[in-house]
């Protein structure tokens, strides 16, 4: 049996190289876009789950003001640990958010 090789299409290593490297540019690239959504996201405050094992952990101002804010109202039933000693003197007035309220106690 004899094979015509007249319509065989030559091998070009080099297209099919630069194929092969953009195709992994694209995977590692959404890895990295994907991976970094997940761990920028999973974190509140800083850190920590919110159980008695793993409290959130409170570094900032900044962190201890967010658990007033009513989204997290769901939070002041949780468990905190404060990491840090935190100076407050840069919030005055209505800066502050309170955390709790008279029906829903912190």
């Amino acid at each position: 049996m004899c094979l015509n090789t007249r319509w065989r299409v030559p091998l070009q290593p080099a297209l099919i190289l630069g194929m092969v490297k953009t195709c992994f540019r694209i995977l590692f690239v959404s890895f990295l876009l994907t991976g970094f959504a997940a761990f920028t996201c999973s974190a509140k405050y800083g850190g920590g789950a919110g159980t008695a094992g793993d409290p959130y952990l409170i570094y900032t101002a900044e962190d201890l003001n967010e658990i007033g804010l009513d989204d997290n109202s769901d939070d002041w039933d949780k468990h905190f640990a404060l990491m840090a000693d935190i100076d407050l003197g840069g919030y005055t007035g209505e800066q502050f958010n309170l955390i709790g309220t008279v029906s829903v106690p912190f």
